[in-house]
């Protein structure tokens, strides 16, 4: 029973590493790491829960709840500080998107938001290799 629990761990993780994959490409990161990490430790988790269940019986999940708990415990404050950091993108976000817009209604040079968003990028690069 346990190769099977443990070939299913792996059939359920190449699965999700797809998954993430396709994700990525929709601008899943940053934000969100944190989420694509408890989701790998919990599938983790559950393997290692039925493969204890599996081994010792009633006692395991005993200890695996140990182990589930220790994750949760361990991760919430990473899980706070990152959302923290993702609301704190959002704001920054808001806040430049309306420094566009009022911009743009004073009729200012470079109003439109897209040239406005380019302009840091035209500053010489940091290291000295820039076309200028």
């Amino acid at each position: 029973m346990i190769p099977v629990i443990f070939a299913l761990l792996f059939l359920g993780t190449t699965i999700y590493a797809i998954v993430l994959d396709r994700a990525k490409r929709r601008h899943w990161e940053p934000d969100w790491i944190w989420l694509e990490v408890a989701i790998g430790s919990a599938l983790c988790l559950a393997a290692a829960t039925a493969a204890t269940y599996a081994a010792i019986g009633a006692t395991g999940l005993v200890i695996a709840g140990l182990f589930w708990l220790a994750f949760v415990v361990g991760g919430l404050p990473i899980v706070i500080w990152q959302m923290n950091r993702m609301n704190g993108r959002y704001r920054d976000a808001a806040a430049e998107a309306r420094r566009l817009l009022e911009r743009r209604e004073r009729r200012e040079p470079y109003a439109d938001a897209t040239i406005a968003l380019a302009e840091p990028c035209r500053s010489e690069p940091h290291d000295g290799q820039g076309d200028r």
